[in-house]
């Protein structure tokens, strides 16, 4: 019944084969920390599934769905690198915001709502940038001033209205 089933604050940090299921609000929520996640697996969040807050880190096989929210929401400064993300059945599937700055290989995406975000948040953070290798064009919200990159070919931005999307 916590609100996140794993926090994990300004640590160090390595993840082996980890699976969440039903977590009330985000399954992982990691905050100021540096670490490396190797296989994980969350189905079912009331939050976010992985929720990145000034954070340096890396992930080698994602799978994320049926979330509420966000299956990776990255943000404030987090610099993160992913190697196979498969994204089903989500609100969102990567929100990229703040300053952040995503690299992700190898994407697989099916029925969420908005596949890619990337934005501002908070007007103390500069542009976001993401970069998506090896996939197909998925849908996407890009805001002016921010970056998305997929395989090699930077896209428009296109026009949104954040409230309608993010709260």
């Amino acid at each position: 019944s916590a609100e996140d089933a794993i926090n994990i604050i300004k640590s160090k940090f390595k993840i082996d084969n980890i699976k969440i299921e039903n977590s009330l609000s985000d399954a992982i929520d990691i905050d100021f920390s540096e670490g490396y996640i190797k296989k994980i697996e969350i189905n079912h969040a009331g939050g976010d599934g992985i929720d990145f807050s000034g954070s340096y880190s890396s992930i080698d096989k994602a799978i994320v769905s049926n979330v509420k929210d966000k299956a990776l929401s990255i943000g404030e400064k987090t610099n993160l690198n992913l190697n196979f993300l498969e994204i089903k059945k989500n609100n969102i599937g990567v929100a990229t915001k703040d300053e952040s700055h995503v690299v992700i290989n190898n994407v697989s995406s099916n029925s969420n709502l908005i596949d890619f975000m990337v934005f501002n948040k908070k007007k103390i953070y500069s542009e976001a940038y993401m970069e998506i290798k090896n996939s197909n064009l998925y849908n996407y919200l890009l805001d002016d001033e921010n970056i998305l990159i997929v395989n090699q070919k930077k896209l428009k931005n296109t026009k949104f209205n954040l409230e309608d999307h993010y709260d």
